[in-house]
């Protein structure tokens, strides 16, 4: 299932661009929260990451994103993490990964492009990637900024 009129939006934003193969993910949550502890900053919602290069290649470049309670860096030089004071992606599509997460997952990109193909819609993002957890279960989800043509 596939929903549209999705959004990502949060205040208070940290984001590092990160280039990885998919198994060294988990070393990425763990660094980027190295991050976050080393700048005495907060998390206040989930990480999500975007997969700025084709999603089929390897390595991959993502920037992975954090909401933080603090309204700026301690350091405003710093030139290792971005900060934004809003982040929002709106007009977006959106699937749900909920088993065999790494299979899936490729499968979900793919079924989201068929359907902007088949509704006519042009892409506007790259790929937003972002878990959640409900009732102890685990989701992926996976957005795409989709416009109707004109």
């Amino acid at each position: 299932m596939i929903a549209e009129g999705q959004m990502i939006s949060f205040r208070n934003v940290v984001s590092k661009f990160y280039t990885l193969y998919p198994n060294d993910m988990n070393l990425v949550i763990e660094e980027m929260g190295k991050e976050l502890e080393m700048r005495n900053l907060t998390p206040s919602g989930p990480m999500f990451y975007s997969t700025i290069t084709d999603f089929r290649e390897e390595p991959l470049t993502m920037e992975v994103f954090v909401p933080v309670e603090e309204n700026q860096l301690p350091d405003m030089q710093d030139k290792e993490i971005i900060f934004r004071s809003y982040f929002l992606i709106e007009s977006m599509i959106m699937t749900r990964v909920s088993n065999d997460y790494e299979t899936q997952t490729i499968e979900k990109h793919i079924e989201l492009i068929r359907y902007t193909e088949e509704h006519n819609m042009e892409i506007g993002s790259h790929f937003f990637v972002m878990p959640r957890v409900v009732e102890d279960h685990i989701y992926i989800e996976i957005y795409l900024k989709a416009l109707f043509e004109n």
